[in-house]
């Protein structure tokens, strides 16, 4: 018999926690929370809202007519669409981030209009699925009550509007910042990364300014005071008013496309014209071959090749350059997942006991990969042995489409320029002998007069 299986990091919200199972999502659910459940799922907005898919869909199911009477869940539980792959804040984009930014705030509008509203205001509660942002924490939707505080408001500050204004005005890429906290980026910090001038920005002597003079008062009387503030100034209207506001400042936040190297890298290669063309025949006989049911196509760039295998398989396109990255996902490809990937230092287990927040290959799987000129820039630049990028492959996948790139390439000259050449087994021989330990290679198509190899591989059969 299978039990349920409870995720380790929903343990936080007393009103219900996520479990697994028989691959479907549920939420235990207390008494209060189902009769609030009831009427949430009733209000027109929510239906719309689910089937627009800004919120995922939820319906609340009797127990009893879905587990054994051992298991011990509560009398109803919620029942969830799966969402095949759940990235985290500081794995998505400018662009990403700003969106979902969006959906917090239209979200909170249309429940305050029915007399609810959002327990809290963080990124964590939203997701990206089908192209597109999508809210699945329905459980921290509350009964609004006149008079109360929108308690997220410096969740929302710190998760959503400080990183996307640290990006803005100072051409900072907000992932690093926003993972070291695992709660966005702090007023504080906000406010000593941003110059004199952008004080006279939309926003930020209101948003970011008083807000860092407001926590760093450490008082028991000055708490008391903002206690009271907090208590007796949000009335309805005062609420509408800050969404207002806060959509205004978000649309004044944008990104310059050019922050990015690698950006136009796709154009300047050393390909030729027919050498692209090939590659790309290449690609989508390839994947056709492989018949994959996802592709994670690694080190994307600006999503060339994750287009095209988007016409065969849902794809997970990753780089380490969010404004490649970014490219991407203003294509908005429903059957595309963005994702800024660093795969020197991925996003490993973290949070509460280490289980709160899980590692990205366990979040994100897929049954093929491409590794599309991408092995020299972890071989060369970073010393990652050609054994350990294949041993990474592999981990990923049995099958898929990698490139090989020669040292005579004049993008791997350009990598050892002003240092020693100590890639004594970057060759394409030792490459082709450790492809096979892992491998069977269904077919090679040299490009550029054989500087690079592009290999379709297949599983290897015991």
């Amino acid at each position: 018999m299978v039990a349920p299986v409870f995720d380790s990091g929903s343990f936080r919200d007393p009103d219900g926690h996520v479990f697994f199972y028989e691959n479907e999502i549920y939420r235990t659910l207390t008494t209060d929370a189902v009769h609030r459940m009831e009427r949430l799922l009733k209000l027109s907005f929510v239906k719309k809202s689910i089937i627009e898919g800004r919120i995922i869909d939820t319906k609340i199911l009797e127990a009893t007519k879905i587990f054994p009477k051992d298991f011990l869940v509560t009398e109803y539980v919620l029942w969830h669409e799966k969402i095949p792959y759940v990235t985290y804040p500081f794995e998505w984009t400018f662009s990403m981030l700003k969106d979902a930014a969006y959906l917090m705030l239209d979200l909170l509008s249309g429940l305050l209009e029915n007399n609810f509203i959002l327990k809290d205001g963080t990124a964590w509660n939203i997701c990206f699925y089908n192209g597109k942002p999508c809210f699945y924490d329905i459980l921290s939707i509350d009964t609004y009550v006149e008079g109360q505080p929108w308690e997220g408001f410096s969740q929302f500050l710190q998760e959503f509007l400080y990183p996307l204004m640290i990006q803005s005005y100072q051409g900072i890429d907000f992932q690093p910042l926003w993972r070291s906290t695992l709660a966005g980026i702090p007023a504080k910090l906000c406010y000593k990364s941003l110059s004199r001038s952008s004080l006279f920005k939309k926003g930020v002597f209101k948003y970011v300014y008083l807000q860092e003079k407001l926590s760093s008062n450490k008082t028991i009387s000055e708490a008391t005071l903002k206690h009271e503030f907090t208590h007796n100034a949000f009335s309805k209207k005062a609420l509408t008013n800050l969404i207002k506001n806060l959509r205004l400042c978000l649309e004044t936040l944008t990104v310059k496309s050019d922050q990015s190297v690698w950006k136009n890298y796709d154009s300047k290669n050393s390909y030729e014209e027919q050498d692209v063309k090939e590659k790309e025949k290449f690609v989508v006989e390839g994947l056709k071959a492989l018949n994959p049911l996802s592709v994670m196509d690694l080190g994307c760039n600006t999503g060339r090749y994750s287009l095209i295998a988007a016409d065969i398989a849902p794809v997970i396109s990753c780089d380490l350059d969010p404004t490649c990255v970014d490219q991407i996902y203003l294509k908005k490809n429903s059957k595309i997942l963005p994702v800024v990937l660093n795969l020197m230092t991925p996003t490993s287990s973290m949070g509460w006991h280490l289980n709160e927040r899980k590692d990205i290959f366990t979040r994100v799987k897929s049954d093929s990969f491409m590794a599309l000129a991408l092995m020299h820039h972890l071989c060369i630049s970073h010393n990652v042995p050609l054994s350990h990028f294949i041993l990474l492959l592999r981990s990923i996948a049995s099958k898929g489409i990698v490139e090989w790139v020669d040292k005579s390439d004049p993008m791997v000259q350009f990598l050892l320029r002003n240092r020693k050449d100590i890639f004594k087994e970057y060759t394409w021989e030792n490459f082709q002998h450790l492809i096979r330990e892992h491998f069977h290679i269904e077919k090679t198509l040299p490009l550029n007069n054989g500087v690079r190899q592009i290999m379709l591989l297949s599983e290897k059969k015991n």
